[in-house]
């Protein structure tokens, strides 16, 4: 199993069902220190992790094969983003593969544009300010859709393999030969994202962790790489690069994870 998100009150971690991936969640009684399994089982791509992100108090949740779904940790029931909007120009694109928040907003990445019906592998989007329900789902430029809006990030092939966020205002995202970071720009054009290095991409969504503002990732290379917030990047697995590239592939991606160990300073992987 993978744990997504944990806190105090629920936990929300993968479980393998027979031959088949699924996202169940968990909640917890601290009291009680029970642990209660009450949402229907959720399917998920086996190529891909899900992925989740805390938002306004409201647990979102990426499971690859479906809508995004939010949770408030009492109800026992997920909520579909995307059907929840009825404005069709407002709603969430459907089936993203990442999501995380900011301080301020949602950003979805390489999910299906509701126009079109088909993915759109190398693009960003986020929901208007303070307000997941809100997206810029046309780009018609509504007044509705307030500071919600989309960008494409097709200088080079290759699909968006993952999205994190930096101190806790910047989304950083990964293609397999290349990592971007989102500048606001404002108005009109909400982000731009710039390039930071065309070399050191990566592969393995699981591997990326967050450790006191520095990112820390497997790269395309089979080394282990950390950027801080200047956009230093720094190799880390120098000394087990070998091992790495022994043991890992793209074509086991989704089954690399990993985790950070804050009492001991500590980036797992496996």
């Amino acid at each position: 199993s993978t744990l997504m998100a944990a806190n105090s009150t629920f936990l929300v971690y993968t479980a393998a069902v027979y031959s088949a991936n699924s996202l169940v969640i968990t909640s917890y009684n601290p009291a009680t220190q029970a642990h209660q399994t009450f949402s229907a089982t959720q399917a998920c791509n086996s190529a891909q992790n899900p992925t989740s992100a805390q938002f306004i108090s409201v647990l979102f949740i990426a499971t690859t094969t479906s809508n995004l779904l939010m949770w408030d940790g009492v109800n026992p029931a997920l909520v579909d983003v995307t059907a929840a909007q009825s404005n069709a120009a407002l709603k969430c694109p459907s089936n993203p593969y990442f999501v995380i928040a900011t301080a301020e907003r949602l950003f979805i990445a390489n999910a299906i544009d509701l126009d079109s019906g088909q993915r759109q592998p190398f693009r960003v989007w986020w929901s208007d300010n303070f307000n997941p329900n809100i997206w810029n789902a046309n780009g018609s430029g509504q007044p509705e859709q307030g500071a919600a809006g989309w960008r494409d990030l097709s200088s080079d092939s290759t699909p968006i393999t993952g999205l994190v966020f930096q101190g806790s205002t910047r989304p950083i995202v990964f293609k397999e030969g290349s990592v971007h970071a989102g500048v606001y720009v404002g108005a009109p054009q909400g982000y731009d994202f710039v390039p930071v290095t065309r070399s050191r991409g990566c592969f393995a969504s699981g591997s990326i962790r967050v450790f006191n503002d520095t990112i820390i990732w497997l790269g395309n290379d089979y080394n282990v790489y950390g950027m801080d917030n200047n956009n230093n990047i720094t190799s880390m697995g120098d000394a087990i690069r070998p091992l790495l590239q022994a043991c890992y592939s793209p074509t086991y991606a989704s089954q690399i994870s990993s985790m950070v160990d804050l009492t001991l300073g500590l980036y797992w992987l496996s």
